[in-house]
């Protein structure tokens, strides 16, 4: 008899554990209730400068995602947390379909990071240089029920690497060869020319009609040296070493046009 009591006892205790239980659990749950049976559509069309053989600027690339978040509080002041989807690049856009109301509401869009070999000018010396693409500003659109918005986003750039733009110059050399004759010569083919600055160091023969070619660093001070036997006297013909040594300028394009460079009468060498 006891025994029986004492199961009737636990029985029903756990009857009113399973009822206050379940009754709690209701409460949240209906408190946090988010309608988001409405809908609206945003359009967002991408952008990123990838080709700077091109003019302007060009799509972000396909498969670039995009993440779109919408505040739970907005349909709910009592929710917590974030709507959220990522979206893909397609052709340049993104279209996403996300909940809203009657009222409206703030929807967040933020494209991510991504990394592209940025195509370089006609005439630079590398063909394309990685860049990181970000986009930090935040930009929010609001909408409602059944609306279509349609954004545009540019993403802004920099270079990933110490790498350096370069581009191609030609040059025309002349310089005082020779002491016995008025005037300057031009400097022979076959000359090997040094071209540096403080970090970059390259050479370059020089061709017929003392023209050289080189591709040197974008906007950078560029200098340029080579060594020449010198004739000082005619009779009997006396030769010594001679160094020549200038300052080209920078460069910020290419150019198939020769530069005229005159290296002037040089200092000797030995």
């Amino acid at each position: 008899m006891k025994t029986r009591n004492l199961l009737r006892k636990i029985s029903g205790m756990l009857v009113v554990f399973a009822f206050i239980f379940s009754a709690c659990e209701e409460i949240e749950t209906s408190s946090l209730t988010l309608d988001q049976t409405e809908t609206a559509t945003i359009e967002v069309y991408v952008y990123a400068e990838l080709d700077k053989t091109n003019f302007g600027i060009e799509y972000a690339p396909n498969d670039t995602k995009v993440k779109i978040s919408i505040a739970n509080s907005q349909f709910n002041p009592m929710a917590q947390g974030f709507w959220t989807t990522t979206a893909l690049v397609s052709n340049g856009i993104v279209e996403v379909e996300v909940p809203t109301n009657a009222a409206g509401v703030n929807v967040t869009i933020e494209p991510e990071d991504f990394i592209y070999n940025q195509v370089q000018p006609y005439g630079s010396g590398s063909t394309t240089i990685a860049y990181r693409y970000y986009y930090n500003t935040l930009t929010t659109v609001n909408v409602k029920a059944e609306e279509h918005k349609i954004l545009e986003v540019t993403y802004s750039n920099t270079k990933m690497s110490d790498q350096t733009e370069f581009v191609s110059r030609r040059f025309q050399l002349e310089a005082d060869l020779d002491a016995t004759e008025a005037g300057v010569e031009v400097v022979p083919s076959g000359t090997v020319v040094t071209f540096y600055n403080n970090d970059w160091t390259a050479t370059a023969t020089v061709g017929s009609d003392g023209i050289v070619q080189i591709d040197v660093p974008r906007s950078s001070f560029i200098n340029a040296r080579f060594e020449y036997s010198k004739k000082l006297e005619a009779d009997p013909v006396v030769r010594k070493n001679y160094r020549y040594s200038t300052n080209l300028g920078s460069f910020t394009e290419s150019s198939p046009t020769p530069q005229y460079v005159n290296f002037g009468s040089g200092e000797l060498w030995e």
